[in-house]
């Protein structure tokens, strides 16, 4: 009984080793660079596309596939 407890926490303490390794590894990363506030605040460009698609490429809506 004792050795079931004792391997447990042996078990246990690995695990928390590992995953504060992991943890340390993050840790080191450099910090991605963050996009710029005001720069999503400026006019779009005239260059910009609209979000729709063209009428060819759109599909049928529910009236147009009813008939009605």
């Amino acid at each position: 009984m004792f050795r079931r407890t004792t391997r447990a926490d042996r078990e246990f303490r690995e695990a928390q080793r590992a995953g504060q390794a992991m943890l340390a590894m993050h840790a080191e990363w450099p910090v991605p660079e963050a996009p710029n506030p005001d720069a999503a605040m400026a006019e779009p460009d005239a260059t910009e596309l609209p979000d729709f698609l063209p009428p060819d490429f759109r599909a049928p809506c529910r009236q147009d596939v009813e008939g009605s």
